[in-house]
């Protein structure tokens, strides 16, 4: 007898165990609708993370009524990944990323390897805002430090703010507000000691991949992470965009002495008409 309940007990332990180790990414979601689903997208290039569409769907999940989900990784990756995340209701498609309000957002960017088991909680309806990850590897810790600094940026800066962009005054407001939102995701990417969290920044910048007022930003980054971790897998594709071909004129740039139109239909040059020196 003392035997027999030894045995059941050493097969549940057994039992949770292996339940446990097959659980590779397992949350619970408050305030979940009914029906939504929880997916896991894996960007392919640098373009395709914290971009709506893009990226390859891994796995789905369904959130139960007491909001657990769980997806089982262990075959599908034998290496270090940066993965996204993403809560879909209604029937949206899962690659479906909302970036126009962070506070609305509904992904996280996190980073999966093999052996690691991670605990998520969140609101469904503010999954970016709220997304904690229990005991979180360093990579993740960055990735979690990063989205509070987008939140606080955000509120600062950005939320609630309306614009008329025909209006000069007001079009110059909004591209300063915007600045200022970007320089803080500007400084958390000079600062972080991960990758992953780098391009993550780097994107958050701006989805849209317009860089045209900040192609420093671009340029240090590509040197960094050349110098850093040149084995990263997006360190050349930043690069390509950093390349300065490929940009507008930098500070520090000479600017290029391009020939002008004149009312009398003659053509003058820049530094003809300036000088040789010229700040903008």
């Amino acid at each position: 007898m003392f035997r027999a309940r030894i045995l059941v007990t050493l097969i549940g332990v057994l039992s949770l165990f292996g339940c446990n180790s097959k659980t590779s990414i397992s949350g619970i979601l408050e305030h979940a609708e009914t029906n939504t689903m929880v997916y896991i997208l894996q960007p392919q290039t640098l373009n395709d993370l914290a971009s709506p569409y893009l990226g390859k769907v891994v796995d789905s999940a369904k959130v139960n009524k007491d909001g657990h989900f769980s997806f089982q990784l262990a075959d599908d990756f034998s290496e270090k990944v940066l993965l996204e995340l993403t809560v879909q209701s209604n029937g949206q498609p899962a690659q479906q990323l909302k970036n126009e309000n962070p506070l609305e957002a509904n992904y996280m960017p996190l980073v999966w390897k093999p052996g690691d088991r991670l605990e998520l909680k969140a609101n469904a309806q503010a999954f970016q805002k709220t997304c904690f990850i229990e005991n979180p590897s360093e990579e993740n810790k960055a990735l979690m430090q990063l989205r509070d600094v987008k939140m606080e940026a955000f509120i600062r800066f950005l939320k609630d703010k309306q614009w008329d962009v025909h209006e000069g005054m007001q079009l110059l407001e909004k591209e300063h507000a915007l600045l200022n939102y970007q320089k803080q995701l500007i400084a958390f990417a000079r600062e972080t000691l991960q990758p992953d969290a780098a391009m993550v920044a780097i994107r958050w910048v701006s989805p849209q991949n317009d860089y045209e007022r900040i192609p420093e930003f671009l340029v240090e980054q590509c040197a960094k992470w050349q110098d850093q971790a040149p084995e990263y897998p997006w360190v050349k594709e930043l690069c390509k965009l950093a390349d300065t071909s490929n940009l507008p004129v930098l500070v520090g740039d000479i600017f290029p002495d391009s020939l002008l139109p004149t009312v009398s239909g003659d053509t003058i040059s820049i530094k003809e008409a300036l000088g040789a020196k010229l700040t903008i």
